[in-house]
């Protein structure tokens, strides 16, 4: 039979049914295309801002317990606490405890620190969008945040694959080239030789969604995560030795176009921390790396800890 000739070719409606289809093929290519054409540059700006940010709040990591440390909220929400006394600051610290006596110590335990608010309508999504929509970005931020094979064996395969494939390039480039300063906006790792405690990170922040570009909904983050060291042979003088920390301001955009998430905007600095190895791109803590030289952190430690605060562009570590 000539193709022409099909009886479902020579259907009307049939053929406006298809027409349609093309028409809505075709929209859906053109916004793919102009995802390829902008987004991308955004990532590869960012992984240049992302390291900026990532060492711009060291402390300098010489006596850290002798400075002042904060006694912990009892709530989660973003409220600054007062300094505990040098001596509070040096009493011993329990492993099985890590966070006792810092600012974490009332936080939620891990993932479920990850609060998402209350699923409504945005930018013409329904309810149950904005919901599937956040719990990605959910699932997201506990694979690259808090996922052991992820942190301690940088294994970045759980976090990658939550990602549209288009938006890897410049990721993929940069993982395969051995930058991990400059992927450290997209996902977490421990210095080797440094082991976390067998405890969750605690984890502070908060979650909210807006439209975003080209259609999409645009989910913004905030927060705060602590991470419990091992110190190994070494002595611990307090808490903040072994608590090294991290702050993400990070949007992931979400769309009927987009396969998983798609990284926009982000910014973070580390606090407590090993410089040597932050300015590598790795998380240690302070107490792995004694340094005499280097400056002391402006506020205390509960200013650092509370995500409410401006982000700054404080450098303790140095060049």
């Amino acid at each position: 039979m000539d193709i022409e000739q099909h009886p479902d070719l020579r259907d009307e409606r049939w053929q406006r049914a298809a027409t349609r289809r093309a028409h809505r093929d075709a929209r859906r290519l053109r916004r793919r295309a102009r995802f390829r054409r902008h987004l991308p540059k955004t990532i590869a700006i960012l992984s240049a801002v992302a390291l900026a940010g990532g060492l711009a709040l060291h402390q300098s990591g010489r006596l850290d317990s002798l400075l002042a440390d904060s006694a912990p909220s009892t709530s989660t929400a973003h409220t600054s606490t007062t300094a505990p006394s040098t001596v509070e600051a040096m009493r011993k610290v329990d492993l099985a405890r890590p966070f006792a006596g810092t600012p974490a110590e009332g936080w939620a335990d891990g993932t479920a620190g990850f609060v998402a608010p209350p699923p409504a309508p945005v930018a013409g999504y329904s309810p149950e969008q904005v919901a599937e929509a956040t719990e990605k970005v959910r699932r997201f931020l506990t694979a690259a945040r808090l996922d052991r094979q992820v942190l301690e064996n940088h294994t970045p395969d759980p976090v990658l694959a939550q990602l549209d494939p288009e938006s890897l390039t410049t990721i993929r480039a940069k993982l395969a080239g051995g930058d991990v300063a400059g992927t450290s906006w997209i996902l977490t790792r421990v210095s080797k030789g440094q082991r976390l405690l067998p405890v969750e990170p605690k984890v502070n922040g908060r979650m909210w969604v807006e439209s975003g570009e080209h259609g999409t909904l645009a989910v913004h983050t905030n927060y705060v995560i602590a991470y419990a060291f091992d110190p190994g042979d070494k002595k611990p003088i307090g808490p903040m030795d072994i608590v090294a920390l991290e702050r993400w301001e990070a949007t992931y955009l979400v769309g009927n176009d987009i396969k998983g998430l798609w990284p926009g905007k982000a910014q973070g600095f580390t606090y407590s921390i090993a410089c040597g190895e932050a300015k590598k791109g790795f998380l240690a803590p302070s107490i792995s790396e004694r340094r005499l030289d280097g400056k002391p952190a402006k506020h205390d430690s509960a200013y650092y800890f509370d995500p409410a605060n401006p982000m700054g562009d404080e450098n303790a570590c140095g060049n």
